[in-house]
C-alpha cells in the first residue's frame, strides 16, 4: 500500500504525483472510489483528452472525462482494487479508440479511498497485430481458392461453387457471384451464385442484364479498379435503374472486381452486403486472375462436352446430365421437391422375347410419359431406369401425380414399370433421397411381379427358368452355408453364429455372396437362397441336439424381397418344425432397408416373426439406412452395429459417438443386445468392451468357416 507522512512532506501531493507518472508514457489517473471525482490526469492522459484546461476535468466524474458516458460505466473495475496489490487487465476506450493495457490499485489521498490506474496505450502494437493477422487471413484464403479451382471435378462446377463459398464465407456476405459479358457484348449473365442460408437466390432474374445499366461499374472496370457501395441509400439516385435492380435484391452494399482477359474486361465478381473485411480489397483485387482462366477452360470444355450429356434414344438427359441436376439442387435450389424413380420390369427379358426394336420403343415411351406427368427435368440414368426432379410443387400434388402414374401403369400395357418416390425436405442429402425412392421402386416391383399382369405372363416364365436352374444348382452342392463365431467380449466364449452362404463354380473355387445375392434380388428369386439357408441351419442345429453338442443359436440373414412374400412366417415355422427345431435357436436378421416398407405392413410382418418364436436382429444398424424410428415397430432381441462404424471406432469422432450412443441404448432396452461385426483390431474389441457391447464377430477372433470345423474349434460336446 501506498502512504505518505504529512509532518515530513516538503512539496505537495501533486507535485510528488507528477514527478512520479509524468516521466512515463502510461497514462496515469487518480479518481475518487466512492463518487468518481478525477483528483489527477498526466501529461500522457491529457495529451490523448487534447489538453484540455484543469477546471474541464478536474473534480469531474472519471466516467465523463474518460469515457464520454452520464453514468458510472457497466464495466468499471473498481470492486476489483485492492490495497494490497495490483489488479492488470485489457481495455479498448470506445471513446477515445485506443487499446489499453491496465493496472489499478487503490491508494489513499487526501484521506479518501482513490483509485490510482496506469494505462498502457499499446493501439499501435494491436493495430500491427490486426494487420498481420489480416494478411495471414488474405494469404490462408487465397490458398484455399486456389486449391478449390484446382480441385478435380467430374460433375460440372463444383470448383467453382466452392471458390465462391470461400469468398463468400471471408466477407460473411448474403451473395457471392459471377457475371460474365455475353459474346454480344450489349449485356451480362449472371452465371454462378453462391447464397448464405435464407438468401433468394437471383441468378435466374440477372440472365440478360444490360451493361447500360452498370455503365459506372464498366467504367471503374476499365480501369482496373474494384467497384464499391457502402450504402445504396445515401449513394446511389433512386431513381436510376442500378438503384432500382439492386434494391430489389435486397442489396444495401457490395464490392465488386473485374475479370479481365488479355487486356479485356469479360466479367466481374462480386458480394453483396458483407459484413466483415469489407475493407479488405486486396483479395478481391488477387482471386480474378484465378478464376479468369478456369472459366476459359469451363467454356472450352462445355462445347466439348454438350453431347455427352443427352440419351440419343429418348433425348433425355444421361446419367451426367442428372447429377450436373443433383448437383445445382444442392448448390442453389433451397425449396422442397418430390424426386421419382422408374424401373422397366425385366427390360433384358423384353428384347430377349420381342426384340430390341420393341424395347426401344418402351423406352421412349416410359420417357414421354415421364415427362407428361412430372416436366421438363427427367433423366435416363441407366439402361432400363429413370429418374424425375419435381420442382416448385406442394407435396400434396407430387404425391397425387405419383399416383396418377401408378394407375396409368395399371392398366396400360406399354408401361409395364415400377415406382418410387420420395419428397426432399432439407434434412438428408438428395442422393440418400434418391436411394429411398429407389428402394420403394424395388419393393412394387415384387409387387408387380406377384400381381402378374397380363403383360409379364412372358417375364414370370422367364423367371421360372432363372428359378429351375437355382434350384438345381442348390440340389447339386453348389452352394454351402459357413459359420463366423460371435464371441462373448465379457469372458471369450462363444455366443452365437452367423450363417453366410457361400457358390462354388465348376472348379469348387468359392464365389462370394456380394457376386450373386443383388443379381437373384433382381430376379426375385432370392428366396430359395434364403430358405436353402434356413433349412440348413435347422439341419446343424438338429444334428447338434443328436450329438449333445452345445447349445448355440444361429443368425439367417434374409432379404427384403423375401420377407415380402406372402406367408412368409408361417414358411419360416414349418422348415423349423420339419427338423424339430425351436424358432427361438433361431435369429432373423434383417437391414435397415427393410424400413422402406410400409410402416403398418411392416410392424405387421416384425410381430409376426416374434410371435413364432423366432429373435429378430436389427442388422446394419448405424448404416446410410440408418432409422430409429424402426426401433419403435418392434421389440427387438438384438441390434448389429454396422462394419463401417466399427471401421472407424479407432479414429473417434462421429462413428466412436454413434456406437456408444446404439449400446447405452441396448443396454437400456434391457432385452435388446447387442453385437458388433467386422471386428479387426484388438483396438476396436476393447473400445467396443467398454462401451457396453455384448457380442464380437469379426476376423480379429475368427473367419467364416464350413459347419464341421466350427463344431471341432467351438462346440463342447
Amino acid at each position: 500500500m501506498l502512504r505518505k507522512d504529512k509532518k515530513n512532506m516538503t512539496i505537495s501531493d501533486n507535485e510528488i504525483l507528477s514527478l512520479i507518472v509524468n516521466e512515463g508514457n502510461d497514462v496515469t489517473y487518480l479518481s475518487d472510489i466512492e463518487n468518481y471525482k478525477l483528483y489527477f490526469v498526466n501529461r500522457k492522459g491529457l495529451e490523448i483528452l487534447g489538453n484540455p484546461e484543469m477546471e474541464e476535468w478536474y473534480g469531474r466524474p472519471c466516467y465523463e472525462v474518460l469515457q464520454n458516458r452520464n453514468s458510472p460505466c457497466p464495466f468499471c473495475t473498481n470492486h476489483l482494487l485492492s490495497e494490497e496489490s495490483f489488479y492488470e487487465w485489457n481495455f479498448y476506450n470506445e471513446y477515445m479508440k485506443r487499446e489499453f493495457v491496465k493496472r489499478g490499485i487503490i491508494v489513499n489521498f487526501n484521506g479518501r479511498k482513490t483509485r490510482m490506474e496506469f494505462a498502457m496505450d499499446v493501439t499501435k502494437i494491436c493495430d500491427m497485430e490486426r494487420k498481420l493477422k489480416q494478411e495471414l487471413d488474405v494469404q490462408k484464403v487465397l490458398v484455399d481458392c486456389a486449391l478449390a479451382l484446382n480441385r478435380e471435378s467430374k460433375e460440372g462446377d463444383e470448383s467453382i461453387y466452392a471458390f465462391l463459398t470461400i469468398i463468400r464465407d471471408y466477407y460473411d456476405a448474403d451473395r457471392a457471384y459471377i457475371f460474365e459479358i455475353t459474346e454480344e457484348k450489349q449485356s451480362l449473365k449472371n452465371t454462378f451464385e453462391i447464397c448464405r442460408k435464407g438468401i433468394k437466390p437471383q441468378i435466374d432474374n440477372l440472365q440478360e442484364l444490360p451493361l447500360s445499366a452498370v455503365d459506372c461499374w464498366m467504367q471503374a472496370f476499365e480501369k482496373g479498379q474494384i467497384y464499391n457501395i457502402s450504402s445504396l441509400s445515401k449513394e446511389k439516385n433512386h431513381d436510376s435503374e442500378e438503384y432500382r435492380i439492386l434494391a430489389a435484391q435486397n442489396v444495401d452494399s457490395l464490392l465488386a472486381m473485374p475479370l479481365v482477359l488479355e487486356g479485356e474486361v469479360i466479367g466481374f465478381l462480386g458480394v453483396d452486403n458483407p459484413t466483415v473485411n469489407a475493407d479488405v480489397e486486396v483479395l478481391l483485387r488477387l482471386t480474378p486472375e484465378f478464376i479468369v482462366n478456369d472459366i476459359r477452360k469451363r467454356q472450352i470444355w462445355q462445347e466439348a462436352k454438350n453431347s455427352g450429356y443427352i440419351d440419343d434414344l429418348t433425348g433425355l438427359g444421361n446419367r451426367k446430365k442428372s447429377r450436373q441436376m443433383v448437383e445445382w439442387l444442392e448448390q442453389q435450389y433451397q425449396e422442397e421437391f418430390g424426386i421419382v424413380t422408374v424401373d422397366i420390369d425385366s427390360l433384358r427379358n423384353i428384347n430377349n422375347a420381342y426384340g430390341y426394336e420393341w424395347g426401344d420403343h418402351m423406352l421412349r415411351y416410359v420417357a414421354q410419359t415421364l415427362i407428361k406427368c412430372f416436366g421438363d427435368y427427367v433423366y435416363r440414368v441407366g439402361d432400363d431406369e429413370f429418374v424425375a426432379f419435381c420442382l416448385d410443387i406442394r407435396k400434396s400434388e407430387f404425391e397425387e401425380e405419383v399416383r396418377k402414374l401408378q394407375k396409368i401403369a395399371k392398366w396400360d400395357e406399354q408401361l409395364q414399370i415400377a415406382i418410387g418416390s420420395s419428397w426432399f425436405e432439407g434434412e438428408s442429402d438428395i442422393d440418400y433421397q434418391i436411394t429411398v425412392a429407389n428402394e420403394k421402386m424395388h419393393i412394387n416391383k415384387v409387387k408387380n411381379y406377384k400381381r402378374g399382369t397380363v403383360g409379364q405372363k412372358s417375364i414370370q416364365k422367364y423367371r421360372g427358368v432363372l428359378a429351375e436352374n437355382l434350384q438345381r444348382e442348390i440340389e447339386t452342392g453348389r452352394f454351402v452355408v459357413y459359420l463366423q463365431p460371435q464371441i462373448n467380449l465379457k469372458n471369450n466364449r462363444i455366443g452365437g453364429a452367423e450363417a453366410l452362404i457361400r457358390r462354388l463354380d465348376e472348379h469348387g473355387n468359392i464365389i462370394f455372396p456380394n457376386s450373386f445375392v443383388s443379381r437373384y434380388e433382381g430376379d426375385e428369386i432370392i428366396r430359395y437362397i434364403d430358405f436353402y439357408v434356413l433349412e440348413r441351419v435347422c439341419r446343424i442345429l438338429k444334428q447338434w441336439k443328436e450329438k449333445g453338442r452345445q447349445d448355440v443359436g444361429i443368425a439367417v440373414n434374409f432379404s427384403r424381397v423375401t420377407m415380402m412374400e406372402d406367408e412368409v412366417v408361417e414358411k419360416m415355422r414349418a422348415v423349423c418344425r420339419k427338423f424339430g427345431v425351436d424358432p427361438g435357436q433361431i435369429t432373423i436378421e434383417v437391414t435397415e432397408s427393410i424400413g422402406m416398407l410400409e410402416r403398418d405392413t411392416l410392424k405387421e410382418l416384425l410381430d409376426d416373426i416374434q410371435k413364432s418364436g423366432f429373435r429378430i436382429s436389427l442388422d446394419d444398424f448405424g448404416s446410410r439406412y440408418s432409422d430409429l424410428a424402426l426401433l419403435s415397430l418392434a421389440d427387438f432381441n438384438e441390434i448389429k452395429l454396422d462394419k463401417s462404424l466399427i471401421d472407424r471406432l479407432e479414429i473417434g469422432g462421429k462413428p466412436r459417438v454413434i456406437a456408444e450412443y446404439v449400446l447405452r441404448m441396448c443396454m437400456e432396452l434391457k432385452l435388446t443386445h447387442s453385437v458388433a461385426e467386422g471386428i479387426e483390431t484388438v483396438s476396436q474389441r476393447e473400445i467396443l468392451k467398454n462401451f457396453g457391447c455384448e457380442l464380437g464377430q469379426g476376423y480379429l477372433f475368427d473367419k467364416p468357416m464350413p459347419v464341421d470345423e466350427f463344431e471341432n474349434k467351438y462346440l463342447e460336446l
